[in-house]
């Protein structure tokens, strides 16, 4: 038997027993972020005259509501149209897709020089992309 080789099977075995085997494992998901990838609802044509207020009272017949968020304007403080909702549950999200995507609403306003303006528009709602 020369040195640095391993030709009998007692020498196999020993290292064999060594040797340590660890499952293949998969990352682990937090699951409460992939419940927030499937329950974040993106809408676009809101009024310009709503309030946070007025998208949560829209959408609350469609489950509990975490979080409710219209973009607006870092200077003018104005909204820009759209906004967020997220809900507790991808069921309560896709109830609110299916019912209120197309929906129409209208809101009472005043246009830059102080006349009143309704805003007439159909919402667009969808799931928010990550």
């Amino acid at each position: 038997m020369q040195s640095g080789h391993l030709s009998t099977d007692s020498n196999y075995e020993s290292i064999r027993k060594t040797l340590v085997f660890y499952p293949l494992s998969l990352p682990e998901t937090n699951p409460k972020q992939d419940i927030s990838l499937r329950s974040n609802i993106y809408i676009y044509q809101i009024p310009f005259t709503y309030t946070e207020s007025d998208l949560t009272n829209l959408f609350r017949q469609f489950g509990k509501i975490i979080s409710t968020r219209i973009i607006r304007d870092k200077q003018t403080g104005r909204s820009k149209g759209y906004g967020f909702v997220q809900f507790d549950s991808s069921e309560a999200a896709n109830a609110a897709i299916q019912r209120m995507d197309g929906y129409v609403v209208s809101a009472l306003g005043k246009t830059q020089y102080g006349d009143p303006l309704q805003q007439v528009r159909a919402l667009k709602v969808q799931l928010k992309k990550e």
